[in-house]
């Protein structure tokens, strides 16, 4: 898992326990998001529409479950999130997890 990634996770799951800590938990949070919105952005940038389509991928190491396709429906997701929103449905592991999973799925692609 991606160390940088986790550890924000972590802190901010801390953070917004705490009401002396809470808008510092937001501001991780926010930081968190953008750097994964960057990671899922950057795929419209280097694949093509037919590496989207390309479900479930050939030679994915069973990866092919956790698709790019599942994190485009991330972006839309929490691009249509306020704070409200985004503090009611924390990132998790989980969400980290699957956006890893996509950036093994496009390193292939193009490896």
């Amino acid at each position: 898992m991606n160390k940088v990634w986790s550890e924000l996770n972590k802190t901010m799951q801390t953070q917004i326990k705490k009401k002396d800590t809470y808008k510092a938990g937001i501001d991780t949070l926010i930081h968190l998001r953008n750097q994964l919105m960057e990671t899922l952005t950057s795929f419209n940038e280097k694949l093509s529409r037919e590496d989207f389509d390309a479900i479930p991928f050939i030679n994915a190491d069973g990866y092919h479950s956790k698709t790019i396709a599942y994190s485009i429906w991330l972006i839309d997701y929490w691009c249509g999130k306020d704070i409200r929103g985004l503090i009611q449905m924390p990132f998790s592991r989980h969400w980290i997890m699957h956006i890893e999973a996509s950036l093994r799925i496009k390193n292939k692609i193009h490896s």
